[in-house]
């Protein structure tokens, strides 16, 4: 008698084997595809925070260089000329120190009248344009594109409040680039 009773033929094992290699063989590229993927998005959040971080310090450098200018004026008895006189008179080196503190952000910044100041922080209710004798608009940008657009306020008596402190980022559409999916349904 021939025992043909439980024997496997290599037909069906070889079937099994080659899609069981080719299941694997799609998830490791999709596993590198990810891989690349989670990279380049890694990438972009590195560059962005150190955008970020850039503009923070160059915004602090500038309000320890305005609280410096102040400073005088407060000590010897503050009055709205003086503290506008003061804050133009420091611009150039608040811009100066700024772009010192972090060599990669460009800063602008422009001197406003209190109502200007109030209207661009977009401040609604909380302050008032009457209690600030003038304003300080100022915006700082690194090559990537982010930036901070700040607002700040100065007080008769030699102080100063930030209105506004805002993250930007100017978009550029130059393509798709490493973009795995873009979260838009393709076009027909």
């Amino acid at each position: 008698m021939a025992r043909n009773q439980g024997s496997v033929r290599m037909g069906p094992v070889s079937l099994f084997t080659l899609v069981i290699i080719l299941c694997l063989a799609v998830l490791a590229v999709l596993a590198v595809t990810t891989a690349q993927a989670s990279y380049v998005l890694a990438e972009r959040q590195a560059s962005a925070m150190t955008a970020a971080y850039d503009d923070e310090r160059a915004g602090q450098k500038l309000l320890a260089t305005l609280d410096g200018a102040l400073a005088p004026v407060r000590e010897r008895g503050a009055s709205a000329g003086a503290v506008r006189a003061a804050a133009e008179a420091a611009l150039p080196q608040m811009v100066q120190a700024a772009e010192q503190a972090a060599p990669g952000v460009t800063v602008e910044a422009n001197m406003a009248t209190a109502a200007e100041a109030v209207s661009a922080a977009g401040v609604k209710g909380a302050v008032e344009a009457g209690s600030f004798t003038c304003g300080l608009q100022v915006s700082f940008m690194t090559e990537s594109g982010r930036g901070i657009d700040a607002v700040i306020g100065l007080r008769a008596n030699g102080t100063y409040q930030v209105l506004s402190w805002k993250m930007i980022a100017i978009l550029n559409d130059e393509g798709p680039g490493d973009v795995l999916w873009s979260g838009e349904p393709a076009s027909r």
